[in-house]
């Protein structure tokens, strides 16, 4: 129990000197300036573009946030994903790294709040001693502990749903703020020419994009978020809404098999007698988070980089092509039909 609290010190002692260097950090970056509404002190600093959200998260108050027409996320739709699985909603809004930490964290605490409880003696076990039933009263530290681990987990909890949707407004005032609401999206310009075609795979086209930067935007097929809640729902689930059927398969059978290796290994310490040494089933589940984690991470970045997929195949679908082409054709004549050759310049939508 004292490990967990004081890993529970280390972690916020993490976030304290994390924040604390992002925001003396910002002082030495220099680039494309904004002059918009919501920056604060926008000429002390400067934003620029693709800057990172820990540059400039402490130049901006989340309470004064304005919704504007073409905002990339939503903050209720970030505070939702993030009550049901913590980390989702930053996890969504591009912050994987944040999202992680937030979903550990939660877990961490979790699991400590419940070994709390479950090893208190007296509260939901008593002892057989003989014909005579001796009951264990939990004392009053024990209590105390017990009120600690739960107040530390709903503190934790409530923090990840306030986050994230702060993350998603102070980004959304960062994107108004340099692109003066015209979003233009870097990433998209970037691969607005990619030589894509309607038959590729997403194994083809997979790694022609990044999802550092990207945007919702209105027409997207697939949605990051409900993507993520259905692999947290089920693993696997989310590839399967965003049209990956064979990839959401591998992950539904390897976390299977995770599941039955834990059964197997429970079962065989149970008959053996050692079923009182959990240390042993500590890398099967290792195993089960680290895949759970990485389904959800992973249903995201595929519902984002399909829409990115779908953006350049639309954009190749309405650009104009021009053509010059030469013909031959025959034109009537005094003397009979005659041979008439030109070019031709034709303009396709």
């Amino acid at each position: 129990m004292k490990k967990l609290f004081i890993l529970f010190a280390l972690l916020c002692a993490g976030f304290w000197a994390a924040s604390a260097q992002e925001i003396i950090s910002i002082y030495h970056k220099a680039g494309k300036p904004a002059s918009g509404p919501q920056a604060q002190s926008s000429a002390q600093y400067p934003l620029y573009e693709n800057m990172r959200y820990g540059d400039y998260k402490g130049l901006y108050d989340a309470r004064s946030y304005v919704p504007s027409y073409g905002d990339p996320y939503d903050p209720f739709l970030a505070g939702v994903a993030s009550y049901f699985i913590p980390g989702l909603g930053q996890t969504a809004c591009g912050e994987v790294g944040r999202g992680i930490g937030f979903f550990l964290g939660t877990e961490l605490m979790m699991a400590g709040t419940i070994i709390s409880i479950t090893q208190t003696p007296g509260l939901l076990d008593y002892s057989y001693y003989g014909e005579q039933t001796v009951i264990r009263k939990p004392t009053a530290g024990d209590h105390l502990r017990n009120l600690t681990m739960f107040a530390g987990t709903f503190a934790v909890y409530l923090w990840n749903v306030l986050d994230a949707k702060n993350v998603a407004r102070i980004k959304n005032m960062y994107y108004q703020d340099v692109y003066q609401g015209r979003y233009p999206g870097i990433l998209e310009e970037s691969y607005s020419y990619r030589d894509v075609n309607p038959y590729m795979r997403y194994r083809e086209y997979k790694n022609l994009y990044s999802t550092k930067g990207y945007r919702t935007r209105w027409g997207d097929p697939y949605n990051p978020i409900s993507a993520g809640l259905a692999a947290a729902v089920f693993p696997g689930l989310g590839h399967c809404v965003a049209g990956e059927w064979g990839r959401g398969a591998l992950f539904m059978g390897g976390y299977g098999l995770l599941m039955a290796s834990f059964g197997t290994a429970a079962d065989q310490l149970e008959e053996a007698g050692l079923d009182g040494n959990d240390e042993v089933l500590a890398l099967p589940i290792a195993a089960m988070l680290g895949l759970y984690v990485w389904n959800i991470c992973d249903a995201v970045r595929v519902a984002k980089v399909k829409n990115l997929y779908a953006r350049d195949l639309r954009g190749q679908m309405a650009a104009p092509e021009l053509s010059l082409e030469p013909y031959i054709n025959s034109a009537p004549a005094a003397a009979g039909n005659q041979l008439v050759g030109g070019l031709a310049l034709k303009m396709s939508f």
